[in-house]
């Protein structure tokens, strides 16, 4: 373990797992939203080093400064690729299909079903979990990572399939899938 200090983090002692195949980076920490609240809404905030030199300690706290900019950009993202017909459109689709009938999603949207419940769906998506990978540059492309659900709330269920938008270390979109 070795102590580093990180907007929203400040002091923390890094965890250290030896790197391995599924396990690319050695260092990280973690901040859980039930103790983090961003923008009033609990956030899970994840990162993740290859070695902590200066230069990523630097590059990531940079990132945490800029972490309502990053979710404001998730945001757009995840509308403009609805309005396109994408992935995050299809995410929804299936949800009308298969979920919103079974408990507890229920009450997630208002019943009857109507042409209006993939935008009421659209407007509750919300980041719940930001992961940061300070990797070597022949690791992966990938720096950001940002899950978005319809609620924080493991047991809820809604976090069992999310929408995973991957960014760039410019904050350029990267991709956009489900996971779960």
């Amino acid at each position: 373990m070795k102590k580093i200090t990180l907007p929203f983090f400040g002091t923390v002692e890094t965890e250290y797992e030896k790197p391995s195949k599924d396990f690319i980076y050695g260092y990280s920490a973690d901040l859980w939203g039930d103790e983090f609240k961003f923008r009033e809404k609990p956030l899970d905030l994840h990162v993740h080093f290859t070695n902590l030199s200066e230069e990523n300690i630097a590059m990531v706290a940079s990132t945490l400064n800029d972490l309502g900019k990053i979710i404001d950009i998730g945001q757009k993202l995840l509308e403009e690729d609805y309005y396109a017909g994408k992935t995050v459109k299809e995410d929804i689709e299936e949800w009308i299909e298969y979920h919103l009938d079974e408990e507890p999603f229920k009450n997630l949207v208002k019943k009857p079903i109507t042409e209006d419940t993939p935008i009421e769906l659209l407007r509750l998506y919300r980041v719940v979990s930001i992961s940061i990978y300070a990797l070597d540059k022949t690791k992966s492309d990938d720096y950001i990572l940002m899950d978005y659900a319809f609620d924080y709330d493991q047991d809820s269920g809604c976090r069992d399939n999310v929408v995973a938008i991957s960014l760039d270390k410019n904050y350029d979109l990267i991709e956009i899938i489900t996971d779960g």
